[in-house]
């Protein structure tokens, strides 16, 4: 793919954004957006080429859901121009000469918040409502959503892009019923380097192999993607941990406080708020016992002292054994999580046999709470009480076990009850905890 906007000036790029009304018609074919160049506009950009490169050859429709940077240019910033980008609000600091980039994305047309993708129809068409509401088709398109979903995470991961920071922000959607992801520059292009035992040196450090290099510079890349991460009430506990590893410096420390990390993190998990104190008693310990378990297993891989453990070589094996998008599911399954109680607590759904219950136990079943193992031969999921990753198969598992379901519970949801779902998942002090 060839890059280079023609750009004649400064100048031209505010024009554009005084027009940036006309650029989001249909008939625009793109969408200028100018960012300062930094570490995440530059990991954006590497990402975009990754998946456009897989889009050019047309293998799937879904790499074609993602905005990614198509076309870039810099552009230099002069004394002339200190006030143009000033008023075009980008945060620069002037006196550090930062370069800014022209980033160039496909437009597909007015974009919408996520919630949207599954209430629009039955919400702003009120109505549809005048005999009888319709909160069965609210939860068809609701799960038909989850379901496209899956498979962009699943394609995003069987090409190595890793989505470290999933959340509903960080999803669209526009009047062809598409969802689209959005801001790739917190993902992360996997690498698989196979380090074994024989490239660590007695104090458990990597040797200075060939391949160190590049493993320095991918462990740099995930160090500061999983600092940018601000929340962390939806991620897997690997990403917790590894954020604790990076604030420590030392994986004896973070051992040593493991007991009160895992506290820290099991207490501020958003979609367990839902739940009964006496469930989250009951599980909180089998958890804690099951994740120690995991990382005590990890260091036995190693065969080494604890205290000479590198907590940079521990994050870069929880990278190489990372698989089957059980970061991603994590978020994924969170975010419904609570959107499915949201819509159960709401619409009074109290009989279990309902399909709203159905899935809200699907969900927490294909969960995995437990950290990766770095022993391939056991990197299964434990009887935890939360495990099977993220696949199309057990969803359509249970897809097909609710063809039949005549969602009882559901034909009695009136229209203030509707409103009153939407209203809620609108307001982003809400959402934004997803």
């Amino acid at each position: 793919m060839e890059f280079g906007i023609n750009v004649e000036s400064i100048q031209e790029i505010e024009k554009k954004d005084n027009r940036k009304k006309d650029l989001n018609e249909k008939n625009q074919a793109f969408i200028v957006k100018l960012k300062e160049y930094n570490f995440f506009v530059k990991n954006e950009i590497e990402v975009s080429k990754r998946l456009n490169s897989i889009e050019l050859l047309n293998l799937s429709n879904i790499s074609q859901r993602f905005l990614t940077i198509k076309d870039y240019d810099f552009i230099k910033i002069c004394e002339t121009n200190k006030e143009i980008i000033e008023k075009m609000n980008i945060p620069l600091k002037m006196e550090n000469n930062n370069k800014i980039v022209l980033l160039k994305y496909k437009n597909h047309g007015k974009m919408y918040p996520f919630i949207n993708s599954f209430f629009k129809n039955y919400i702003n068409n009120t109505s549809i409502f005048t005999e009888k509401p319709r909160a069965g088709y609210i939860f068809w398109d609701f799960i038909h959503v989850y379901e496209k979903l899956c498979d962009d995470l699943i394609y995003l991961n069987s090409k190595n892009v890793l989505f470290l920071d999933f959340s509903h922000k960080n999803l669209l959607y526009n009047d062809k019923d598409n969802i689209f992801f959005n801001n790739f520059e917190k993902c992360l292009l996997r690498e698989q380097f196979n380090v074994t035992k024989n490239d660590l040196s007695e104090e458990g450090n990597l040797q200075k192999i060939a391949k160190y290099i590049e493993i320095e510079k991918y462990l740099d890349k995930f160090i500061e993607l999983i600092d940018s991460i601000d929340y962390y009430g939806n991620k897997h506990f690997d990403l917790y941990f590894s954020k604790q590893l990076i604030k420590d410096k030392s994986f004896y420390t973070t051992f040593q406080n493991l007991d009160s990390i895992m506290d820290t993190y099991l207490d501020n998990l958003y979609f367990l708020k839902n739940f009964s104190d006496k469930f989250k008693n009951d599980n909180k310990n089998k958890w804690k016992s099951s994740i120690r378990s995991k990382i005590e297993e990890n260091i036995r891989f190693f065969n080494i002292d604890t205290q000479k453990l590198s907590w940079k070589l521990y994050l870069l094996m929880i990278l190489e054994n990372y698989n089957d998008t059980v970061w991603e599911t994590f978020c994924l399954n969170s975010l419904f999580l609570n959107i499915t109680y949201n819509m159960m607590k709401i619409f009074s759904i109290k009989d279990k046999s309902c399909v709203i219950h159905k899935f809200l136990k699907f969900l927490f079943m294909n969960m995995d709470i437990n950290c990766m193992s770095f022993n391939n031969t056991n990197n299964t999921n434990s009887d935890n009480g939360i495990h099977i990753i993220l696949s199309r198969e057990n969803y359509d598992d249970f897809y097909n076990s609710i063809m039949e379901e005549n969602f009882n519970g559901l034909h009695n949801v009136n229209i203030e009850q509707h409103h009153e779902i939407y209203d809620l998942l609108s307001k982003t002090t809400i959402i934004d905890k997803f």
